[in-house]
This record gives C-alpha cells, sequence and structure tokens, in this order.
C-alpha cells in the first residue's frame, strides 16, 4: 500500500470508506452487486445509508440486492477539478439516478460512456463498476445497453 493509499486516496482520489451503516454496500459493490439498505418494518429502500429508518425508526436495517437499473434524474456537467486527481477527467457528468424499485430512491454517481452532449434527463442507465484499489470497487453508471433494459 502506498502513503497515499494509507491516507484514504489513490493517485489523489478519495477512497471510501466503511463504517458501521455503509458496510453492506461496501462489500457487495466489492463483488460487483448494487446493494441498498432495506427497512424490513416498513418496506423501505434507503440510500444513502442509515443507522434508523426515517420511514419508521427501525434500526434493525439490512442490504437487499437491486437490479443497478434506473433513470437518470438530473445531472452537472463538471469542469474544473475538485483535486489534482480528477483533472483528466474534466469534463465529466455527475448524475442523480432514480433506481428502478422504488420512487426517488436516488443514487449520485458519475455516468460514464457517454458524450456529455447525448447525456438526456430521463435515459435509462444501469450500475457498472470502477475499480479504485483491490478492495474498493465503485458503483458508477452509464446508459443502459438495449440488452439489459427490462431484463
Amino acid at each position: 500500500m502506498t502513503q497515499s493509499e494509507d491516507a484514504g486516496h489513490v493517485a489523489g482520489k478519495p477512497i471510501p470508506r466503511a463504517d458501521e451503516n455503509s458496510a453492506g454496500y461496501w462489500a457487495a459493490a466489492r463483488e460487483h452487486r448494487l446493494a441498498i439498505q432495506y427497512c424490513s418494518a416498513c418496506e423501505l429502500l434507503l440510500h444513502t445509508p442509515v443507522g434508523t429508518c426515517p420511514g419508521c425508526d427501525n434500526t434493525d436495517l439490512c442490504y437487499r440486492d437491486v437490479s443497478g437499473r434506473g433513470t437518470l434524474y438530473s445531472f452537472a456537467v463538471i469542469h474544473d477539478a475538485p483535486a489534482p486527481a480528477f483533472a483528466n477527467m474534466l469534463p465529466y457528468i455527475v448524475g442523480v439516478i432514480e433506481l428502478e424499485e422504488q420512487e426517488r430512491l436516488f443514487m449520485i454517481a458519475n455516468v460514464l460512456d457517454v458524450p456529455i452532449d447525448s447525456v438526456k434527463i430521463g435515459m435509462p442507465m444501469e450500475v457498472m463498476f470502477e475499480n479504485l484499489t483491490p478492495d474498493c470497487e465503485l458503483p458508477q453508471f452509464r446508459p443502459a445497453r438495449i440488452d439489459t433494459i427490462g431484463v
């Protein structure tokens, strides 16, 4: 492990750190699965991970695999690098994706594999995983391939 990896960064990019609420999310991501926190008491899917369900105050939450499919709800094109490690990515797209499993279940992630001038609100999206380190896979999104829509 390099000194920058020790500090929670790889080549200047921040590396997410799991906590007691998000450990299940990051464990699934390492296996290229998108898992979202789930409240069995009120059947609400929750993202970002929390300690208590905002719907019913239940603290017994688990993780449930989801399809990784959704719709681009909103996006921004980033033209200024937030840190030097992002400079080679410019410009890039950060999207708000509404997952298909539940209305208003949103994830924020980079939108990859699409020219900026082709990005449209409402376009179908699918999850993909960016390998940051041997122990960290970061969920990102790209336009859904035709063969995965409605599967």
